[in-house]
């Protein structure tokens, strides 16, 4: 991801920065704010052509319909609050876009942002940005429904492979279909990804150029030097009820893939853990505790619920399965706050037969329970954090019984309380909920833990110049 010079070019550029010259990383995108040119453009509403230019500055336009909301032209399309950006391009209809070839380097880790929204008060539109050479995508926001009320910012970084196929462009598109859709783009920057230098965590380790820090426990991450990490920050799952209980709802999940540190900062960290399963009687399981990155905060799973007794399905970061009892034990816990993962399955009480539900997961809602049957946890969050695609925060599957006399009989559905696909009795990985008890004795499953995992380009060693190129 980054070049190392040494040796006597090294030297050589050693003096030049003591002579007062300096390295600097220049963006890959010219004119990303379309301020070029954009007080040439006077005629509402803004298109190429006519009394306005032929074409916005470095931006090649796919068809007509495309323009800059340019000086004096203050009712352009866009959202409703345009505050956020000087000037921007918007592209009408869909099938059309603005392009940019623009210079990167292979095997390197960029930034790319930019502000984004749909044109307010008309159909839907889809916009999409790309970067890509002749065979290979380095990024892809996926096609996205703006905001219409306000630019929103997005964030995210790639790597380039370490071979180049030709020409790299960016492209911004409107993909939608036929009608008036218009898609509007501002603040288009790509920036190398600066290295950032660390300590903290239980265990710390490199992927190729990457270090990596995983909590699992509480701790400090205090930061030296200063740049943009990626964060998993998952809570512990929820644990289940009993007897015919619902299974415990997952932990919360935040991923943030750009999250700007502060070198002299210190960063707390808080791994949340799993809930108790209910041991006897009608309560549901515990609910998992928070986990906390500096501002992130992912909300513990809900416990799902018993099956005698009333009770319902917790809320939570996921929510807790319902359970099999009578009503309103059928009731699921949802997601809360809304985000972070999914509501349970509701429970199943029907001639003598019950089953309790599935917990929520970050990826799925959990099933609800059917005749002597528990329902599936909701599937998990993947992710290659830690250079291995590993599963987070399933939910835990509910409980079933043959009848209301707690027979031993039950049936547990999936494999993997914590992990990427649906709960089981025993929570196996981070921040999984617990599953339904088995039987009429035996008490729910706990929650899994939660864990913080840090991921960054690794600072070179004191004294080492790095050169972006």
């Amino acid at each position: 991801m980054k070049r190392i010079m040494s040796g006597v070019l090294l030297f050589v550029l050693g003096l030049g920065l003591l002579a007062g010259t300096t390295c600097v990383a220049t963006e890959a995108v010219v004119n990303g704010d379309f301020s070029s040119n954009a007080a040439l453009y006077t005629t509402y509403p803004g298109y190429n052509g006519g009394p306005n230019p032929a074409a916005i500055d470095n931006w090649s336009a796919s068809d007509v319909g495309i323009g800059i909301n340019g000086s004096g032209i203050s009712t352009a399309f866009g959202p409703a609050d345009k505050s956020a950006a000087t000037y921007y391009a918007f592209i009408q209809n869909g099938g059309k876009s603005l392009s940019q070839d623009i210079t990167l380097s292979a095997d390197t880790a960029y930034n790319v942002s930019f502000l984004a929204a749909n044109r307010s008060g008309e159909s839907a539109a889809t916009g999409r940005v790309v970067v890509a050479d002749a065979s290979a995508t380095y990024y892809d926001s996926g096609a996205s429904a703006w905001d219409t009320t306000a630019f929103q910012r997005i964030t995210d970084y790639f790597i380039t492979p370490a071979s180049i196929d030709g020409t790299i462009t960016i492209t911004l598109a409107n993909e939608s279909g036929g009608g008036g859709g218009t898609v509007c783009y501002s603040d288009v920057a790509i920036e190398p990804r600066a290295p950032v230098a660390a300590t903290g965590g239980n265990s710390t380790y490199n992927v190729g150029g990457d270090r990596v820090h995983e909590f699992t426990s509480d701790g400090t991450f205090s930061v030296t030097t200063g740049g943009d990490i990626e964060v998993l920050v998952v809570a512990g799952g929820g644990g289940s009820g009993n007897n015919g209980g619902g299974g415990g709802g997952a932990g919360g999940v935040i991923y943030d893939r750009v999250f700007t540190v502060v070198a002299g900062s210190n960063y707390t960290v808080t791994v949340g853990s799993g809930g108790a399963g209910a041991g006897s009687g009608s309560v549901p399981g515990s609910s998992g505790t928070n986990s906390i990155f500096g501002p992130l905060t992912s909300t513990g799973g809900g416990g799902g619920a018993s099956r005698d007794g009333g009770g319902a399905g917790v809320s939570g970061g996921s929510g807790g399965g319902g359970g099999g009892g009578g009503q309103p034990q059928a009731t699921a816990g949802t997601a809360s706050p809304a985000g972070q993962g999914n509501k349970g399955g509701g429970g199943y009480n029907s001639g003598g037969s019950s089953a309790g539900g599935g917990g929520g997961g970050y990826g799925s809602a959990g099933t609800a329970g059917a005749s002597l049957q528990g329902g599936n946890g909701g599937n998990g969050f993947w992710s290659d954090i830690t250079g291995v695609n590993t599963g987070y925060a399933g939910g835990g599957a509910g409980s079933g019984l043959a009848s209301f006399g707690g027979e031993a009989g039950s049936v547990e559905v999936g494999a993997g309380g914590g992990g990427p696909e649906n709960g089981s009795r025993d929570a196996r990985s981070n921040s999984g909920g617990g599953g339904g008890g088995i039987d009429g004795t035996s008490g729910g499953g706990s929650g899994g833990s939660g864990i913080v995992i840090i991921r960054y380009i690794s600072g070179a060693p004191a004294g080492t110049l790095i050169i972006f190129r």
